[in-house]
């Protein structure tokens, strides 16, 4: 999908403002850099403007220009003096051809091209932006050229401010620390500089809520396009490029939505919801994800306590999140051995923490001096860790936060190039579970399970002995093949072997070995193995598999795969996987078909292809709107069963449109109004709220996500 030239310059402006790493002089020569290659000019400035005295402040220019940083200059000799007048932005293309050729500037610099803005700080102008050239402009500076611009300007302004705040508070604390008998005087310093930081946050979360919707419209449409893309004919690479362009931007998504989420959290504005929701799925679908990104050589492995509820009530989407970036830490730092996700449940009614979630590891571990930090904004233990492995060095911090706003704790076990085991302890009140009860079809199955790994047995184990099973472990191959031939050489032949692909393992051989073995009594055989490859079907097929499962995999799913391998109803050519376990399952959701009539507001070309596909997949009559004054006029004209409202938009805007909408209303008639935004932040939500709309989808948006919020509204309705 092409990027636009505003969408990508948004992209690098944001790179740069996000970049701390290097300090703020870095960012602002990166931002003039960026400047003159947008402009396509030479000289990028940053003034201080104090009275008729102009000062060269940050500067990138050519060495022949002779330009230095800490330069005077009368503010009338300089086009700047224009900018000051005009309060605004200010550009000139071609100076020599216009009434400007005789101003003191061009008379002494002979400067033919000139763009620039006032920088404001605190509502007071600070200075100039400006960028200019002896070369006319190719052509006249444009709408975007603008809005790039006052961008800049606007996070100078921001930052600018920031520092100076906090240069007040340091100022202050001296102050309180050398002069503690002026105490009366230093708390109001104090009090001001708090309000002016305060201010320098607000103004930095909407520069990030305006960064936040600019990214989040295009990524619904790559995330959206590449769903629909899933759902076509392809082939098994073509599925996997697919599979790789949803993880990776459902990962850029997942790094917009941590900066997002810390700035809400250090502001106070982070709420938590209370739903019922299955905790054993909802962390064995972080693992079936993250195990996309881990390395071959690396167990990943589920461990739910067995008798341990399944449901609770509590904010699944923030667990979700903290999960997310524990394991994105451990698969990061392993390179080899294992990681266990593991779930403890404690009944006692005198535990504060009832749920307690380890996050295991083999990794690179950690240093004293290292854990000290580690839970620090924008920290990842040292520089060098940093450059080898990327990242934020947001999403501990996070995780601490809203551990904390659960009322509950989280710690860290680690020591250097040993591992570490992050453990978070939670209150979570337990749920109706609605598990199926167990219908006894594995009870006295005789098993085999062949494995090398003490976590990974352990867990396999006590999911079979709870199923009924009679189970024997060993830990090599050649044990298993004697093990086989003796039980059935003694009547007691095994049903079922379980062979966990494992290092050194060689898993192919032994299915083939047993299956030519004719003086056997052949067992149904199962491979689990680490990373799903679809080459690898045909060959454990052919070496006698009846079924092959990636790890780890959900307890109720690998539990059906044993008891269809033992149902024997199976086709012999085909071999079971998750996936044909799934397919019964998903091919109801395929089928199912929501009924209504629909308006979709929406002016953006790409996301409105996306919402139009998914709505009409699902069965849905579809209109379109592309503003807000259409959406109106369509609601006059037709009665709708829903309406799907984009929030910001040309002409009238989501907000103002759902607003007339309910003031022209009579009677008990009332349209469901559903807001489809990219504005992530709390205040959106509620202004959505406050405008009369029913519901919020934030983009981007899967159909899932459709399916959920519409289907009950629909139902209602009819």
């Amino acid at each position: 999908m092409k990027i636009s030239e505003s969408e990508r310059l948004i992209r690098r402006l944001y790179a740069i403002t996000t970049d701390f790493s290097n300090g703020f002089e870095y960012q602002v020569t990166q931002l003039l850099e960026l400047g003159c290659e947008r402009f396509n000019l030479d000289i990028g400035i940053l003034s201080n403007i104090s009275g008729e005295k102009y000062k060269v402040i940050h500067r990138v220019c050519p060495p022949e220009v002779g330009l230095e940083e800490g330069a005077e200059f009368e503010l009338g000799s300089t086009y700047c003096a224009r900018t000051m007048v005009a309060d605004g932005p200010v550009g000139f293309d071609h100076v020599k051809e216009s009434d400007m050729s005789t101003h003191p500037a061009y008379q002494a610099f002979g400067l033919e091209a000139y763009i620039g803005i006032p920088v404001k700080v605190n509502g007071i102008t600070y200075g100039t932006l400006n960028f200019s050239s002896p070369l006319p402009h190719k052509s006249k500076f444009n709408d975007i050229d603008i809005d790039a611009l006052k961008l800049m300007a606007s996070w100078l302004g921001i930052e600018i401010q920031r520092r100076e705040s906090e240069e007040l508070l340091k100022d202050a604390n001296a102050k309180l620390l050398s002069y503690s008998e002026n105490l009366t005087k230093q708390t109001e310093e104090l009090e001001v500089a708090r309000k002016l930081s305060d201010e320098a946050a607000q103004e930095k979360s909407k520069f990030l809520a305006t960064m936040s919707h600019e990214i989040r419209t295009p990524l619904n449409g790559v995330l959206g396009m590449a769903e629909l893309l899933s759902k076509t004919g392809m082939s098994a690479v073509q599925n996997d490029y697919v599979q790789t362009i949803l993880s990776s931007g459902n990962l850029l998504l997942s790094i917009i939505n941590d900066i997002l989420d810390y700035s809400k959290l250090d502001a106070g504005k982070v709420e938590l919801e209370k739903i019922s929701f299955n905790l054993e799925w909802l962390v064995f679908d972080i693992l079936e994800m993250m195990a996309r990104t881990s390395k071959s050589d690396v167990q990943l492995i589920l461990d739910y306590q067995s008798d341990a509820p399944r449901y609770f009530v509590g904010d699944p989407e923030r667990l979700r999140q903290m999960l997310f970036n524990l394991l994105g830490n451990a698969i990061k730092f392993t390179s080899e051995g294992h990681i266990r996700l593991a779930v403890e449940f404690n009944n006692d009614s005198g535990v504060d923490n009832n749920v307690t979630i380890l996050v295991e590891d083999t990794g690179i571990g950690m240093s004293a001096e290292q854990q000290e930090q580690l839970f620090e904004p924008f920290n990842q233990g040292d520089l060098a860790t940093t450059r080898k492995y990327g990242g934020t060095g947001l999403g501990l911090a996070i995780c601490k936060q809203l551990v904390g706003l659960m009322h509950g704790e989280v710690s860290l076990e680690a020591a250097l190039n040993k591992g570490s085991t992050f453990k978070i302890s939670l209150p979570l009140s337990v749920a109706e579970d609605f598990q199926t009860p167990d219908d006894g079809a594995l009870q006295a199955v005789k098993v085999l399970l062949v494995n090398n790994d003490p976590v990974n047995r352990k867990v396999l184990q006590q999911l079979l002995l709870e199923s009924g099973t009679k189970l024997t472990i060993v830990s090599k191959l050649a044990l298993g093949l004697t093990t086989l031939q003796k039980a059935s050489n003694d009547g007691d032949a095994y049903q079922l072997v379980i062979v966990d692909n494992m290092p050194e393992v060689d898993e192919v051989s032994f299915g083939r070995s047993i299956s030519a073995n004719q003086s056997l009594q052949q067992p149904k055989l199962l491979v689990m193995a680490p990373v799903e490859d679809a080459a690898k079907e045909k060959v454990y097929q052919v070496a006698g598999y009846s079924a092959y499962l990636q790890k780890p995999v959900r307890s109720d799913i690998f539990l059906s795969v044993l008891k269809r391998l033992l149902a024997g109803n199976n086709p012999a050519e085909e071999l079971i996987t998750k996936h044909s376990v799934l397919e019964a399952e998903q091919a109801v959701l395929a089928d199912k078909k929501l009924a209504g009539h629909i308006l979709l507001v929406e002016d953006n070309p790409v996301n409105q292809m996306v919402a139009m596909v998914m709505l009409q997949e699902l069965g849905l009559t579809v209109d379109l709107a592309e503003d807000g004054l259409q959406a109106i006029e369509c609601w006059k004209n037709k009665p709708y069963d829903l309406i799907l409202m984009d929030c910001r938009m040309p002409n009238l805007d989501g907000y103002e449109a759902t607003r007339q909408i309910r003031q022209q209303e009579t009677g008990e008639v009332r349209v469901p109004i559903i807001a489809l935004t990219a504005n992530a932040m709390e205040q959106d939500t509620k202004l959505c709220r406050e405008s009369g709309m029913d519901d919020v989808i934030t983009k981007p948006y899967i159909e899932s996500d459709l399916i959920n919020v519409i289907e009950p509204i629909l139902a209602r309705t009819k």
